[in-house]
């Protein structure tokens, strides 16, 4: 204790030192201490974190004094609680990210694979081409969903006169469905399905364009051009 400061040795004296003194100077001599050792003896428990005599044995108390007495202990478990939790927690994730792995490879990949089967010719690949996005977050380099986005999918671009139009699309199936949003223009080398798809360009000031159009270009495909770019003028509002 010969470290500690004034202020550091004030609180650790408090609470014990209270009821030892206040035990010292009972007016009743049957509640004081029998002899000057007595508070000696209470003094030592006290700096061995052992519960004193002239407190009552609470269970909290108690309890708070064997916490004291077997910190070292208590903060080596919990250090080693910590790093169990820790530990248990990554390996959870792993194995977590294991199973959306083996779900992606094993009913992912086929059912895209189905599905482009099933579509051959038709150039309707929104289907697939979602299914694809989902896998796409779990295995982004998987070579056999690289081949599946040549098949299903295809860069373009999308300009507007003037630019700053925001584009949305949905698929032209699916009229109700909700806008999905594609970005503002000008959009470069965007990523699309093949598909014919419904668009909605929209800028303040302008009139809201709507238009249907598909993003395969068998000729271009068949040549082995690269993909073409959705153009639209845009009309100002009252003309």
């Amino acid at each position: 204790q010969r470290s500690a400061t004034a202020e550091q040795l004030r609180k650790s004296l408090r609470g014990d030192l209270d009821w030892s003194v206040m035990k010292a100077l009972e007016k009743d001599r049957r509640r004081r201490y029998g002899t000057a050792d007595g508070l000696v003896m209470d003094i030592a428990r006290h700096l061995n974190h052992d519960p004193v005599l002239a407190r009552p044995p609470s269970k909290l108390y108690r309890f708070g004094k064997l916490l004291r007495r077997n910190k070292v202990v208590l903060d080596a478990a919990a250090v080693v609680m910590a790093v169990l939790c820790a530990v248990g927690l990554l390996a959870l994730l792993f194995f977590h990210h294991q199973a959306r792995i083996r779900w992606a490879r094993e009913e992912l990949l086929p059912k895209i694979d189905r599905i482009l089967g099933e579509q051959e010719g038709h150039f309707d690949n929104v289907d697939a081409y979602k299914l694809a996005l989902e896998a796409e977050k779990v295995i982004p380099g998987d070579p056999r969903l690289a081949e599946f986005f040549k098949n299903c999918a295809v860069k373009m671009s999308i300009m507007t006169e003037p630019q700053g139009a925001t584009v949305h699309m949905k698929d032209f199936k699916t009229p109700d469905a909700p806008w999905e949003y594609v970005g503002v223009t000008p959009i470069r080398d965007v990523r699309l399905p093949v598909a014919i798809l419904r668009w909605k360009f929209e800028k303040g000031g302008y009139e809201t364009v709507l238009a249907a159009c598909t993003t395969s270009d068998k000729g271009r495909w068949d040549k082995g051009r690269p993909p073409y770019t959705i153009s639209r003028v845009l009309d100002k509002k009252g003309t």
